[in-house]
Protein backbone atom coordinates (compact mmCIF):
# COMPACT_ATOMS: atom_id res chain seq x y z
CA UNK A 1 0.00 0.00 0.00
CA UNK A 2 1.37 3.41 -0.91
CA UNK A 3 1.30 6.37 1.46
CA UNK A 4 -1.26 8.07 -0.76
CA UNK A 5 -3.79 5.24 -0.57
CA UNK A 6 -3.30 4.90 3.17
CA UNK A 7 -4.10 8.59 3.67
CA UNK A 8 -6.94 8.82 1.17
CA UNK A 9 -8.62 5.59 2.30
CA UNK A 10 -9.99 4.51 -1.07
CA UNK A 11 -13.47 3.09 -1.38
CA UNK A 12 -13.73 -0.64 -2.04
CA UNK A 13 -16.18 -3.13 -3.49
CA UNK A 14 -15.78 -6.78 -2.49
CA UNK A 15 -17.60 -9.26 -4.71
CA UNK A 16 -18.47 -12.42 -2.78
CA UNK A 17 -19.47 -12.87 0.87
CA UNK A 18 -17.77 -16.19 1.45
CA UNK A 19 -15.15 -16.50 4.16
CA UNK A 20 -12.47 -15.01 1.88
CA UNK A 21 -14.51 -11.95 0.91
CA UNK A 22 -15.68 -11.35 4.47
CA UNK A 23 -12.15 -11.56 5.90
CA UNK A 24 -10.91 -9.07 3.28
CA UNK A 25 -13.81 -6.77 4.17
CA UNK A 26 -13.02 -6.97 7.89
CA UNK A 27 -9.35 -6.13 7.27
CA UNK A 28 -10.24 -3.10 5.15
CA UNK A 29 -12.94 -1.98 7.57
CA UNK A 30 -10.47 -2.13 10.47
CA UNK A 31 -8.22 0.20 8.44
CA UNK A 32 -11.06 2.66 8.05
CA UNK A 33 -11.73 2.09 4.36
CA UNK A 34 -15.31 2.66 3.15
CA UNK A 35 -16.53 -0.55 1.53
CA UNK A 36 -19.51 -2.53 0.32
CA UNK A 37 -19.79 -6.31 -0.09
CA UNK A 38 -21.90 -7.69 -2.92
CA UNK A 39 -23.08 -11.31 -2.97
CA UNK A 40 -25.39 -13.30 -5.24
CA UNK A 41 -26.71 -15.61 -2.51
CA UNK A 42 -29.79 -15.20 -0.36
CA UNK A 43 -27.69 -16.26 2.61
CA UNK A 44 -24.13 -15.19 3.37
CA UNK A 45 -21.12 -17.42 3.75
CA UNK A 46 -20.59 -19.14 0.41
CA UNK A 47 -19.45 -22.66 1.27
CA UNK A 48 -20.12 -21.90 4.94
CA UNK A 49 -23.61 -23.12 4.08
CA UNK A 50 -26.20 -24.18 6.65
CA UNK A 51 -29.97 -24.61 6.62
CA UNK A 52 -32.89 -25.96 8.65
CA UNK A 53 -35.55 -28.51 7.69
CA UNK A 54 -38.80 -29.17 9.58
CA UNK A 55 -40.68 -32.47 9.60
CA UNK A 56 -43.55 -32.82 12.08
CA UNK A 57 -41.94 -32.70 15.54
CA UNK A 58 -38.36 -32.62 14.26
CA UNK A 59 -36.25 -29.61 13.37
CA UNK A 60 -33.05 -30.54 11.59
CA UNK A 61 -30.08 -28.18 11.29
CA UNK A 62 -27.49 -29.02 8.62
CA UNK A 63 -24.03 -27.86 7.64
CA UNK A 64 -24.10 -28.89 4.00
CA UNK A 65 -21.18 -27.03 2.44
CA UNK A 66 -17.72 -26.94 4.01
CA UNK A 67 -17.90 -29.24 6.99
CA UNK A 68 -15.15 -27.74 9.14
CA UNK A 69 -12.09 -25.49 9.21
CA UNK A 70 -8.49 -26.48 9.91
CA UNK A 71 -5.41 -24.32 10.39
CA UNK A 72 -2.31 -24.66 8.22
CA UNK A 73 -0.79 -21.17 8.52
CA UNK A 74 0.02 -19.02 11.60
CA UNK A 75 -1.74 -16.04 10.02
CA UNK A 76 -5.03 -17.94 9.92
CA UNK A 77 -4.54 -19.18 13.49
CA UNK A 78 -4.82 -15.55 14.61
CA UNK A 79 -8.32 -15.37 13.10
CA UNK A 80 -9.32 -18.74 14.56
CA UNK A 81 -8.20 -17.66 18.02
CA UNK A 82 -10.37 -14.54 17.73
CA UNK A 83 -13.38 -16.60 16.67
CA UNK A 84 -12.85 -19.06 19.52
CA UNK A 85 -12.69 -16.18 22.00
CA UNK A 86 -15.87 -14.68 20.51
CA UNK A 87 -17.70 -18.00 20.85
CA UNK A 88 -18.52 -18.34 17.14
CA UNK A 89 -16.12 -21.24 16.57
CA UNK A 90 -15.57 -24.39 18.60
CA UNK A 91 -13.40 -27.52 18.26
CA UNK A 92 -15.29 -30.44 16.75
CA UNK A 93 -12.82 -33.31 16.51
CA UNK A 94 -9.54 -34.45 15.04
CA UNK A 95 -9.53 -38.13 14.10
CA UNK A 96 -12.58 -39.17 12.08
CA UNK A 97 -13.38 -42.79 11.27
CA UNK A 98 -13.74 -44.33 7.83
CA UNK A 99 -16.71 -46.48 6.87
CA UNK A 100 -14.51 -49.61 7.06
CA UNK A 101 -13.93 -48.97 10.76
CA UNK A 102 -10.38 -47.64 10.48
CA UNK A 103 -9.40 -44.17 11.71
CA UNK A 104 -8.18 -41.45 9.40
CA UNK A 105 -5.45 -39.80 11.48
CA UNK A 106 -4.89 -36.06 11.36
CA UNK A 107 -2.53 -33.63 13.06
CA UNK A 108 -5.05 -30.80 12.73
CA UNK A 109 -8.07 -29.96 14.85
CA UNK A 110 -11.34 -29.60 12.94
CA UNK A 111 -13.33 -26.53 14.02
CA UNK A 112 -17.02 -25.86 13.38
CA UNK A 113 -19.02 -22.68 13.54
CA UNK A 114 -21.46 -21.86 16.34
CA UNK A 115 -24.37 -22.34 16.26
CA UNK A 116 -23.48 -23.65 12.80
CA UNK A 117 -21.02 -22.77 10.05
CA UNK A 118 -23.19 -20.01 8.62
CA UNK A 119 -23.13 -18.45 12.09
CA UNK A 120 -19.42 -17.73 11.58
CA UNK A 121 -20.22 -15.91 8.32
CA UNK A 122 -22.96 -13.90 10.00
CA UNK A 123 -20.52 -12.90 12.73
CA UNK A 124 -17.96 -11.73 10.17
CA UNK A 125 -20.63 -9.78 8.27
CA UNK A 126 -21.78 -7.95 11.39
CA UNK A 127 -21.39 -4.18 10.96
CA UNK A 128 -20.41 -4.60 7.29
CA UNK A 129 -22.37 -3.06 4.45
CA UNK A 130 -23.54 -6.15 2.56
CA UNK A 131 -25.95 -6.11 -0.38
CA UNK A 132 -27.52 -9.43 -1.43
CA UNK A 133 -28.84 -11.14 -3.40
CA UNK A 134 -27.31 -9.37 -6.38
CA UNK A 135 -25.28 -10.84 -9.23
CA UNK A 136 -22.52 -8.67 -10.71
CA UNK A 137 -22.85 -8.76 -14.50
CA UNK A 138 -20.01 -6.50 -15.56
CA UNK A 139 -17.25 -4.14 -14.47
CA UNK A 140 -15.28 -1.43 -16.20
CA UNK A 141 -12.77 1.31 -15.43
CA UNK A 142 -14.27 4.70 -16.08
CA UNK A 143 -13.15 8.18 -15.06
CA UNK A 144 -10.65 6.95 -12.50
CA UNK A 145 -12.95 4.45 -10.76
CA UNK A 146 -14.29 0.95 -11.15
CA UNK A 147 -17.93 0.72 -12.11
CA UNK A 148 -19.86 -2.48 -11.37
CA UNK A 149 -23.26 -3.28 -12.82
CA UNK A 150 -25.67 -5.71 -11.19
CA UNK A 151 -28.37 -7.88 -12.69
CA UNK A 152 -30.94 -5.39 -11.39
CA UNK A 153 -29.27 -2.60 -13.43
CA UNK A 154 -27.98 -1.01 -10.23
CA UNK A 155 -24.50 0.52 -10.50
CA UNK A 156 -21.77 0.80 -7.84
CA UNK A 157 -18.50 2.70 -8.04
CA UNK A 158 -15.29 2.34 -6.06
CA UNK A 159 -11.55 2.91 -6.26
CA UNK A 160 -10.71 -0.77 -5.66
CA UNK A 161 -12.51 -3.99 -6.54
CA UNK A 162 -11.77 -7.34 -4.91
CA UNK A 163 -13.15 -10.44 -6.67
CA UNK A 164 -13.53 -13.51 -4.44
CA UNK A 165 -16.02 -15.81 -6.24
CA UNK A 166 -14.83 -19.23 -7.47
CA UNK A 167 -12.28 -18.82 -10.26
CA UNK A 168 -14.53 -19.97 -13.12
CA UNK A 169 -17.08 -17.31 -12.17
CA UNK A 170 -14.38 -14.67 -11.72
CA UNK A 171 -12.73 -15.43 -15.06
CA UNK A 172 -16.10 -15.45 -16.82
CA UNK A 173 -16.92 -12.03 -15.35
CA UNK A 174 -13.58 -10.63 -16.48
CA UNK A 175 -14.02 -12.07 -19.97
CA UNK A 176 -17.56 -10.71 -20.20
CA UNK A 177 -16.24 -7.32 -19.13
CA UNK A 178 -13.46 -7.53 -21.77
CA UNK A 179 -10.75 -7.25 -19.13
CA UNK A 180 -7.58 -9.06 -20.20
CA UNK A 181 -5.28 -10.41 -17.50
CA UNK A 182 -1.50 -10.59 -17.89
CA UNK A 183 -0.52 -13.81 -19.63
CA UNK A 184 1.23 -15.33 -16.61
CA UNK A 185 -1.75 -14.65 -14.33
CA UNK A 186 -4.25 -15.95 -16.88
CA UNK A 187 -2.28 -19.14 -17.47
CA UNK A 188 -1.96 -19.78 -13.75
CA UNK A 189 -5.64 -19.17 -12.93
CA UNK A 190 -7.06 -21.16 -15.84
CA UNK A 191 -5.16 -24.28 -14.74
CA UNK A 192 -7.13 -24.40 -11.48
CA UNK A 193 -9.92 -26.98 -11.75
CA UNK A 194 -13.00 -27.63 -9.63
CA UNK A 195 -14.95 -30.83 -9.11
CA UNK A 196 -18.67 -30.80 -8.23
CA UNK A 197 -19.99 -32.19 -4.95
CA UNK A 198 -23.65 -33.14 -4.61
CA UNK A 199 -24.98 -32.90 -1.06
CA UNK A 200 -28.04 -34.72 0.28
CA UNK A 201 -29.73 -33.56 3.51
CA UNK A 202 -31.59 -36.36 5.29
CA UNK A 203 -33.79 -35.92 8.36
CA UNK A 204 -34.02 -39.39 9.93
CA UNK A 205 -36.68 -40.89 12.18
CA UNK A 206 -34.02 -42.29 14.53
CA UNK A 207 -30.44 -41.35 15.45
CA UNK A 208 -27.83 -42.22 12.85
CA UNK A 209 -25.11 -44.79 13.45
CA UNK A 210 -22.33 -42.38 12.52
CA UNK A 211 -19.76 -42.65 15.33
CA UNK A 212 -18.59 -39.75 17.51
CA UNK A 213 -17.68 -37.00 16.96
CA UNK A 214 -20.18 -37.18 14.09
CA UNK A 215 -18.12 -37.40 10.90
CA UNK A 216 -17.38 -40.44 8.75
CA UNK A 217 -15.12 -40.63 5.70
CA UNK A 218 -16.09 -42.78 2.74
CA UNK A 219 -13.56 -45.09 1.10
CA UNK A 220 -14.84 -45.01 -2.47
CA UNK A 221 -17.97 -44.57 -4.53
CA UNK A 222 -20.46 -43.02 -4.29
CA UNK A 223 -20.06 -41.31 -0.89
CA UNK A 224 -17.02 -39.34 0.21
CA UNK A 225 -18.36 -38.04 3.56
CA UNK A 226 -21.21 -38.59 6.01
CA UNK A 227 -21.94 -36.23 8.90
CA UNK A 228 -24.32 -36.55 11.82
CA UNK A 229 -25.22 -32.93 12.56
CA UNK A 230 -26.77 -33.98 15.87
CA UNK A 231 -23.50 -35.59 16.93
CA UNK A 232 -21.69 -32.55 15.62
CA UNK A 233 -23.71 -30.44 18.05
CA UNK A 234 -25.63 -28.21 15.66
CA UNK A 235 -28.94 -30.12 15.42
CA UNK A 236 -30.16 -30.91 18.94
CA UNK A 237 -33.83 -31.25 17.86
CA UNK A 238 -33.43 -33.43 14.79
CA UNK A 239 -31.53 -36.45 13.48
CA UNK A 240 -30.00 -34.48 10.60
CA UNK A 241 -27.46 -36.19 8.35
CA UNK A 242 -25.41 -34.60 5.55
CA UNK A 243 -24.20 -36.88 2.76
CA UNK A 244 -21.51 -35.68 0.36
CA UNK A 245 -21.18 -37.57 -2.90
CA UNK A 246 -17.82 -38.38 -4.44
CA UNK A 247 -16.47 -36.29 -7.28
CA UNK A 248 -17.06 -39.09 -9.79
CA UNK A 249 -20.66 -39.66 -8.70
CA UNK A 250 -21.36 -35.93 -8.64
CA UNK A 251 -20.02 -35.54 -12.17
CA UNK A 252 -22.05 -38.49 -13.49
CA UNK A 253 -25.29 -37.50 -11.72
CA UNK A 254 -24.98 -33.72 -12.00
CA UNK A 255 -27.87 -33.54 -14.49
CA UNK A 256 -29.91 -36.35 -12.93
CA UNK A 257 -33.23 -35.77 -11.20
CA UNK A 258 -33.35 -35.14 -7.46
CA UNK A 259 -35.19 -38.43 -6.93
CA UNK A 260 -32.47 -40.37 -8.78
CA UNK A 261 -29.71 -38.73 -6.76
CA UNK A 262 -31.59 -39.23 -3.50
CA UNK A 263 -32.32 -42.89 -4.15
CA UNK A 264 -28.69 -43.68 -5.08
CA UNK A 265 -27.11 -41.86 -2.12
CA UNK A 266 -29.57 -43.13 0.48
CA UNK A 267 -29.05 -46.69 -0.75
CA UNK A 268 -25.29 -46.25 -0.44
CA UNK A 269 -25.61 -44.71 3.01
Amino acid sequence: MTLATAVNKPSSLIVGAGICGLIVAKILQDRGWPLTVLDKGRGLGGRLASRRLNDHDQVGSFDYGAQYLTVSQPAFQIWVDQWLAAGVLTPWGQHFARVDGTIRPSNKVAYRGYPNNRGLAQYLAKNLSVIHPVRVKGLRWQQGQWQLTGDNAQVWQADIVVLTPPLPQTLALLAQSQIVLPTTADQGLTTVTYTPCLALLALLEKPSQIPAPGGLWGIGEPLSWLACNQGKGISPQGHAVTLHASAQFSQEYFSATESEITEALLAAA
